[in-house]
């Protein structure tokens, strides 16, 4: 085994993406992993605080988790978290499409997690 050095931890592709067909909306999208900065703004709009206790925003929680995953060829981000009002109004069965990608590669959802152990 390599001891990795800072650079070569750096420049690894880590990040593991799904292409997922959207005829809804006319094509494909790539959805990734999200980043530690990613997964970062997932939780803080996902599940605000409400004094003092977190809170699950259910109308936008699959549209925050689409506006952190779906990226370009280059692994950039397409949207923003600003983006998921606009994102949920956007077909449910795309998101749904979407989300559920999103949710294996992340592991969200206790149904994603337990499916991975079974693997």
């Amino acid at each position: 085994m390599v001891l990795l050095s800072k650079d070569m931890i750096l420049a690894a592709t880590d990040l593991k993406t799904e292409d997922v067909a959207c005829p809804e909306w006319g094509g494909t999208v790539r959805v990734s992993e999200m980043s530690g900065e990613a997964y970062a703004e997932y939780l803080a709009n996902a599940f605000p605080e409400n004094d003092g206790e977190k809170q699950v925003k259910a109308r936008r929680f699959s549209a925050v988790v689409v506006a952190c995953c779906v990226v370009d060829e280059a692994g950039a981000r397409v949207f923003t978290v600003e983006d998921a009002e606009a994102l949920a109004r956007k077909s449910r069965k795309a998101l749904d499409r979407v989300f559920e990608a999103a949710d294996r590669l992340n592991l969200l959802t206790p149904r994603a997690r337990e499916a991975a152990e079974k693997i």
